[in-house]
């Protein structure tokens, strides 16, 4: 599958988003805080 394609989301249920700054696929990706959400 071509990337170019496809939009990585990752749905943060706990508040922690800094971290995951260290990937270097993080910079693409849509983070999305929801502290306090269910699943």
């Amino acid at each position: 599958f071509p990337p170019t394609n496809f939009t990585i989301m990752l749905f943060h249920y706990d508040g922690v988003v800094d971290q995951w700054r260290d990937f270097p696929w993080s910079e693409s990706t849509l983070h999305i805080s929801a502290i306090n959400q269910t699943k």
